[in-house]
């Protein structure tokens, strides 16, 4: 691992564990057993370093999207290969996931930066692509709007991450062979619908 790549994972981490404000440059240098002054050497500022790491986790958050509108089969094929894909992401490396939650949560806060408003939208934008696909294919009801499908696939994962100990307990530990069939069940329950017909 080279040293901006050290320094971004520890950032990474710290920042998943705490607010931007309450992690400080020396602390990640402790983290990345490095100075403080290297971590200038590479990027201007605390903010500067932040806001890369939020890029680079939004980015791995939309390659999710990228291989799913790849993925062979129907549109809702597509769709729940994202849902797996993503929990399966989130369940080996929840950190930048928790990040990026951190940071959302966090958009009234006294920053103020524009960037974060776009945090996640082009993924969602992309997701939302595909539904209008499977309802133009005749795959999903035209009387639901597109958007709304698309936060109602998103949730469930993120809300696995900031209730993880809660659902750990009533539903057990999903391991990695387990989110394919978790996942399958939450795009059945949305897709299929759960009233009887």
């Amino acid at each position: 691992m080279n040293g901006i790549e050290s320094i971004m994972k520890s950032a990474e981490k710290l920042f998943s564990k705490k607010s931007f404000t309450a992690v400080s440059m020396g602390e990640i240098a402790l983290e990345a057993g490095i100075s403080k002054a290297n971590i200038y050497h590479h990027f201007d500022s605390k903010e500067d370093l932040y806001q890369k790491i939020l890029l680079r986790c939004q980015n791995n958050s939309f390659s999710d999207v990228l291989e799913a509108e790849k993925h062979p089969g129907t549109y809702i094929d597509k769709i729940k290969f994202f849902m797996h894909t993503r929990m399966e992401d989130m369940l080996s490396n929840p950190q930048p996931y928790t990040l990026l939650l951190r940071e959302i949560s966090d958009l009234s806060g006294s920053r103020g930066n524009s960037y974060d408003q776009n945090l996640l939208s082009g993924a969602i934008d992309r997701v939302v692509k595909l539904i209008e696909q499977a309802q133009s294919h005749g795959e999903i009801s035209t009387n639901v709007d597109p958007l709304i499908i698309a936060f109602q696939l998103m949730a469930p994962n993120f809300m696995y991450i900031l209730f993880e100990q809660i659902l750990s307990e009533r539903i057990g530990h999903i391991d990695p062979k387990q989110t394919k069939q978790f996942c399958e069940l939450l795009a059945n329950n949305l897709l299929n619908g759960i009233a009887q017909s």
